[in-house]
């Protein structure tokens, strides 16, 4: 899609429509064709953000770091497998890089293992100290 009319642009934007009527940017930003405005974003429990979209006159909650790498790709343009089932069935995560759940833009998630998600965020970056990480050592 060409930039929204009435948008002002980040450097190097992009849109796609990830619904309809509803896009989407590589910057991790929601556009309303119907309302002609950037849609605002909520955090939910666990700080991760989403909009509340209606869809087919249903409501819709997408998550902006799951859209963009589903649709964009992640930082290394590696996407999430279309109909293959959720990521947790996938045994997948997206990693915010810089540890911020608002950075939704695509140059900070990373489609990486479940595994490797729990082993950044506990600071243990070796995987192979991450794979036998919880368990108790056998004397």
């Amino acid at each position: 899609m060409k930039a929204p009319v009435k948008v002002r642009n980040l450097p190097h934007e992009q849109w796609v429509e990830a619904y309809q009527g509803y896009y989407v940017s590589n910057m991790g930003r929601w556009y309303s064709e119907r309302t002609e405005k950037v849609l605002k974003q909520e955090p939910n429990s666990s700080g991760y953000y989403r909009v509340s979209l209606w869809v087919d006159g249903k409501q819709v909650r997408a998550f902006t770091h799951i859209k963009v790498v589903e649709l964009f790709g992640d930082c290394n343009g590696t996407r999430i497998p279309e109909n293959n089932g959720t990521l947790r069935e996938l045994h997948l995560s997206i990693d915010h890089l810089n540890r911020d759940k608002r950075n939704n833009r695509q140059s900070n998630l990373e489609l990486v293992s479940h595994r490797e998600n729990c082993a950044r965020k506990y600071k243990i970056f070796n995987f192979k100290e991450a794979k036998n990480y919880g368990k108790r050592k056998q004397n």
